[in-house]
């Protein structure tokens, strides 16, 4: 039978399986109304295939799709999907070129009319801000063939002399329960299954465009209605290590809302797992209590910046004190995983901030090795503050990003790119530094601090020396030749068993990047037991004295 729409998750650049839940509730709220409704999940198939990009990507993408069984095609885009999206709408409209094509998604809200520019008249109909309603009223406006003045609001298409034309465009709020009762079904082995909280966020921060996307609102669901989704989809799971994930930016900002949700699940005795993320200064150690007794496993926090400066000028405001270290220590005694993420790049930045930066990461990694913070690149995305005050003259292509080489191994022309719409390829030119080397050694800094949790804390304890001295030091080397620097000047200090745990942090690098090779490596310890009672039990790599010899081979694979 003939599908009234067939939706299209395009690729993502991540490696595990997901529920797209944007697209899920579309197909809901499609299927509510009676449609027949189809859903071509090329992020996820292609992670079940095992499928790597190369060159045979492309043509692996035209037999997904090819003979769609619909009139009509609907498209999530989000910033990484873009260059897909573009494959897919060139790809469906020379097969057919009667078939309407419709996009949505964050990347179509920010970008709006301008995506005509990249697209023209491939793509027939764009839609902006929340699409439960308004895809509904799309189908049956373009099943009806009424004319262009009757076209559904917070819709964009272009007519026969090629004008963008739309009805009225603003922000709607759609309540939460236009769509009920979502189907997991499909993604009973996912380890991960997104489930939505509320939307929107109120802050301002300069180089985000959330508050674009969603006007400035924030909404949360019921307690009620959320967490019994969530219990619904983990009972619904075959993956024994499934992990719930609460979408919504400000999780944990509404502490009436946090202690609703903790009390219902609390209640129901629901045991499923799960991550979230929000403010850090919007979290107090009575909610932290309420979060281990819940089973979240992580949280994910934007620090973005260790410079008071920068944390004003972004508009991110983030007080930045002792308290940080205290909830971060706090968590992790409860046995929370802490994602820290920081910002590099802004247009502000000095070396001196960037300093700032790179020494609170590396306090805050001190913790324990299950919270060493994570970085990305400033980049100029649509509907920022910061994209409408930069030159796209000023936006350097990075080829150092795992989406660039994944592109540039389909053979993607990434040479014919318009930098204004793929901005996840590109950071911004920084007038105080060099942002192409900086944007490197950052990446191997953070990378260092996740690998070499002891070796830093030995170059930091032992050695007196500074995050910032361990960051300048891999600004000069690669990490093998660093770490061959630090075990020099460091020979003095170090006990056998120490130099052991900073050379096996090595090897161990080396084999998780396939650079090492098959041969044993003899150690005078029993090495790998030891290091990893030290993941389980910091405090011992200040008692490493009870530790005795005992010559052990290694093998790294």
């Amino acid at each position: 039978m003939n599908k009234d729409i067939v939706f299209i998750n395009p690729l993502a650049h991540v490696r595990y399986e997901f529920n797209p839940l944007g697209l899920q509730l579309l197909v809901k709220s499609c299927k509510d109304n009676g449609f027949n409704v189809g859903i071509i999940d090329l992020a996820n198939e292609f992670v079940k295939e095992n499928k790597m990009f190369d060159n045979s990507t492309k043509k692996w993408i035209e037999g997904k799709i090819r003979d769609i069984d619909s009139d009509m095609v609907g498209i999530t885009v989000m910033n990484a999907s873009l260059p897909w999206v573009e494959y897919i709408v060139k790809v469906i409209k020379n097969e057919d070129k009667n078939k309407k094509i419709i996009l949505g998604g964050p990347q179509v809200t920010a970008l709006q009319s301008e995506l005509f520019k990249l697209l023209g008249n491939q793509v027939d109909y764009l839609v902006v801000y929340e699409g439960e309603r308004v895809i509904v009223e799309l189908i049956e406006f373009i099943k009806s063939e009424k004319s262009i003045s009757n076209l559904p609001n917070n819709v964009y298409t272009i007519d026969e002399d090629l004008q963008i034309k739309y009805s009225s465009i603003g922000y709607e709020k759609v309540d939460f329960g236009i769509v009920e009762d979502i189907d997991f079904s499909d993604y009973k082995t996912s380890a991960l299954i997104n489930v939505e909280v509320g939307r929107g966020c109120p802050l301002d921060c300069y180089f985000c465009s959330s508050k674009i996307i969603n006007a400035g609102r924030v909404e949360y669901k019921e307690a009620s209605v959320f967490v019994e989704e969530a219990q619904k989809a983990f009972l619904n799971s075959e993956n024994s290590k499934v992990v719930i994930s609460f979408n919504h930016d400000n999780f944990l900002s509404n502490k009436r809302k946090f202690k609703e949700f903790a009390n219902y699940k609390l209640e129901n005795s629901y045991s499923f797992p799960y991550v979230c993320e929000g403010r850090i200064d919007a979290l107090d150690f009575e909610m932290i209590d309420l979060l281990y007794e819940t089973n979240c496993r992580s949280i994910f926090f934007g620090i973005e910046s260790g410079s008071k400066k920068i944390q004003r000028l972004s508009r991110k405001n983030l007080r930045i004190g002792d308290d940080i270290f205290e909830k971060v220590k706090y968590m992790r005694q409860k046995g929370i995983v802490v994602e820290l993420n920081f910002l590099v790049g802004f247009l502000e930045e000095t070396t001196s901030d960037l300093m700032q930066t790179i020494e609170l990461a590396g306090r805050l990694s001190s913790i324990d090795y299950f919270s060493a913070p994570n970085h990305s690149l400033l980049s100029p995305e649509p509907g920022a503050y910061i994209t409408s005050v930069t030159s796209q003259a000023d936006y350097i292509l990075r080829k150092d990003s795992t989406f660039y080489k994944d592109l540039i191994n389909s053979n993607m022309p990434i040479e014919n790119y318009d930098s204004k719409f793929y901005n996840h390829l590109y950071m911004i030119k920084n007038d105080n530094y060099d942002i192409e080397v900086i944007g490197i050694t950052a990446s191997k800094y953070f990378e260092f601090l996740k690998f070499f949790h002891f070796t830093t804390k030995m170059i930091i304890e032992l050695g007196k020396g500074k995050y910032t001295e361990i960051f300048e030091g891999i600004l000069d080397n690669e990490v093998k030749g660093y770490i061959s620097v630090v075990i020099k000047d460091m020979k003095d200090s170090l006990t056998v068993l120490q130099e052991e745990i900073i050379t096996y942090e090595l090897q161990r690098y080396l084999s998780i990047k396939g650079k090492t090779d098959e041969q044993p490596f003899l150690y005078e310890y029993p090495i790998q037991k030891i290091y990893f009672e030290l993941l389980e039990t910091e405090q011992l790599f200040y008692n490493l004295q009870k530790y005795l010899p005992k010559k052990t081979k290694v093998r790294m694979t």
